[in-house]
């Protein structure tokens, strides 16, 4: 499998799980049982806080990165492209 691909099923992953994880937090945690508010809440906090792709350029060629929003390191992927 190519590099990009494994680095898209591994965001898409990570963004479903916290998705259905704040969605079941809402529902038993703070009781919002209304389905729409639910939904719009998980959404914009699963997009807000899912990790995103970045490509560093180098001298030894370019890294593919999965970072999250407040971390100043991320994942290394593959070191060259």
């Amino acid at each position: 499998m190519n590099v990009r691909i494994k680095a898209y099923i591994t965001t898409f992953v990570i963004a479903v799980i916290m998705y259905f994880s704040v969605i079941l937090m809402l529902w038993f945690v703070f009781d919002i049982t209304n389905l729409t508010i639910a939904i719009i809440i998980s959404s914009g906090l699963t997009a807000f806080f899912s990790p995103q792709q970045q490509i560093i350029q180098k001298q030894s060629g370019n890294e593919l990165v999965l970072k999250w929003r407040f971390s100043k390191k991320g994942y290394l992927y593959k070191s060259k492209l």
